[in-house]
């Protein structure tokens, strides 16, 4: 095997770590939007049941713990979890690059820039360093996923509290 096989086959390797990191990262998502959900609907289905309970605890106290369930659930989603796998998929992605442009350089040339791949976040080739930070405040698909989930949670808490709190 030449370099340029081996350079090529380690992109390929960068790539299949970026589908399985997208893969991951939207079933998490999913998984999420379907838990806000299921929520709705068992609190739809057990109504009765539910107005039971608040007559012993009270509905703004049931409302306060979903409401901060909701929140942390959230926030760890958003700014932990979202955060660093964005981190993640943009570095694979940077070494997926830097590697195809080191695979061009062996066989056209280091003269050659024309098929280099550029960075979109800095000037030069993709780097092999670990991205961290919040760069994912960029992201439009980031701010889609945030966004849209805390809407789907704040709906859901909204038709919690409507099946609890008295008519």
């Amino acid at each position: 095997m030449n370099r340029e096989d081996l350079y090529l086959r380690l992109a390929e390797l960068h790539l299949k770590r970026v589908e399985v990191l997208q893969t991951v990262e939207w079933r998490i998502t999913l998984s999420i939007w379907t838990f806000a959900a299921s929520v709705v609907i068992a609190s739809l289905a057990n109504a009765d049941k539910l107005k039971q309970i608040v007559t012993v605890v009270m509905p703004a106290d049931i409302l306060v713990m979903i409401g901060f369930f909701y929140l942390l659930l959230w926030v760890l989603y958003a700014f932990v979890f979202s955060k660093e796998n964005y981190n993640s998929l943009v570095t694979e992605r940077n070494r997926y690059q830097r590697m195809q442009n080191e695979a061009i350089k062996l066989v056209a040339g280091n003269s050659t820039t024309d098929f280099l791949i550029q960075s979109k976040l800095a000037s030069g080739e993709p780097a092999f360093d670990r991205l961290s930070g919040y760069d994912c405040l960029k992201s439009g698909i980031w701010w889609f996923k945030i966004i849209t989930t805390a809407v789907i949670m704040f709906f859901s808490w909204l038709l919690v509290a409507m099946v609890i709190l008295p008519a």
